[in-house]
C-alpha cells in the first residue's frame, strides 16, 4: 500500500496525516512542505478537507 493510501479516517472522524508528513520529506524545501509539517498529526475530517484544498493549490504551483 502506498504512503498516500495509508491516510486513515478513524471512527472519531479524524484523519491521521503522519504518513503524509513522512512522505513530504521527499519534496524540496517549499511552503507546502513547511505548512504540512506544522500541522497536528490528527485533523478533523472537515479541517483536513479544507486544508487539502490549499495543499493541492500549492502542489500545482510547484509542478508548473
Amino acid at each position: 500500500m502506498s504512503e498516500a493510501k495509508k491516510l486513515t479516517i478513524r471512527a472519531t472522524s479524524q484523519v491521521d496525516i503522519r504518513s503524509l508528513k513522512a512522505m513530504i520529506f521527499e519534496f524540496p524545501n517549499s511552503a507546502l512542505r513547511d505548512l504540512i509539517l506544522t500541522e497536528a498529526d490528527l485533523l478533523t475530517r472537515d479541517n483536513f478537507v479544507l486544508k487539502m484544498e490549499i495543499w493541492l493549490k500549492l502542489l500545482r504551483r510547484i509542478h508548473r
